[in-house]
Order: C-alpha cells, then sequence, then structure tokens
C-alpha cells in the first residue's frame, strides 16, 4: 500500500453525509488495505445517523 510505503502512521475521515459517502464503508475498505496504519472519523454527527 502506498500510504504504508510513505510511512503514513494514522489516516482521518470526516463525516459529511450531505456532501460525502458513508466515512464507515471508506474506513472498511481501507482496514482491508493496512493493518498497520490507524484508522479514525475526525468527526461525525450521530443525529445525523
Amino acid at each position: 500500500m502506498r500510504a504504508e510505503e510513505l510511512d503514513l502512521h494514522s489516516f482521518w475521515v470526516y463525516d459529511s453525509p450531505m456532501v460525502h459517502g458513508d466515512p464507515f464503508v471508506a474506513l472498511s475498505l481501507c482496514a482491508k488495505a493496512t493493518s498497520r496504519i490507524r484508522l479514525g472519523i475526525g468527526v461525525t454527527s450521530p443525529a445525523l445517523r
């Protein structure tokens, strides 16, 4: 994975349901590609979920 080659330690996405897709789906796909990089959601809105 290119991000691991660049020594990336973490990757964060934000939750903006009106603009972007589901961050949980995106992070699930990322998790399939790495076991080393920490993944997380920076901001989420529980009221919209």
